[in-house]
């Protein structure tokens, strides 16, 4: 599998989780911030994994002018 099938797959994951975990309550304080925490790393993995995929597109697009 190419690195953007594995990024394009990761980011899917992870925006699956995010939804899991918007979509759980609890009446507990401390578990409530540590899904916020995790809510808020997921969506930071997510912004880098699209920044690289956007990086590596742009590289590619490059590499592919260069060429002709």
């Amino acid at each position: 599998m190419d690195i953007q099938k594995r990024f394009q797959k990761a980011i899917k994951k992870n925006e699956k989780a995010m939804e899991e975990l918007r979509n759980y309550t609890s009446n507990s304080e401390q578990v409530n911030k540590a899904i916020t925490d995790r809510l808020i790393k997921l969506n930071e993995n997510n912004r880098e994994l699209k920044m690289a995929l956007h990086v590596k597109d742009e590289f590619d697009a490059d590499v592919v002018v260069e060429g002709i």
